[in-house]
C-alpha cells in the first residue's frame, strides 16, 4: 500500500489530543497495528503523515482508527474507515 495519508484534527479545547493509526488484516486473519500518529498541536490544528504499508504476510484489509489520548493514555477511539484489498 503506497501513498497513504493519515490526518489527525483536534476539534476541542479539552486538554486531550487526537491520534490516528493504520491497522491491517493479514492473509492468515491476524491483525497488525501500526504506530499511532499524535497531534499535540492543540485545538483547531491538523497534522498529516504520508506513509506506506508493506507486510510479507499480505494485506487483505486496511482500517484507519482514530482516538483521543491524555498523554500516552488511550481514552476513547473508533474505526474511521476500512478498505478491502481489491487484488486479494
Amino acid at each position: 500500500m503506497d501513498n497513504l495519508q493519515l490526518t489527525a484534527k483536534d476539534t476541542a479545547s479539552d486538554g486531550h489530543h487526537p491520534a490516528v493509526m493504520l491497522a491491517t488484516l493479514r492473509a492468515d486473519g491476524s491483525r497488525r497495528e501500526w504506530s499511532w500518529h499524535h497531534n499535540y498541536d492543540g485545538n483547531g490544528t491538523s497534522r498529516t503523515w504520508s506513509t506506506y504499508a508493506y507486510d510479507t504476510a499480505g494485506i487483505r484489509n486496511a482500517t484507519i482508527e482514530v482516538a483521543n489520548f491524555e498523554g500516552s493514555t488511550y481514552l476513547v477511539g473508533c474505526m474511521a474507515g476500512s478498505l478491502n484489498n481489491p487484488n486479494w
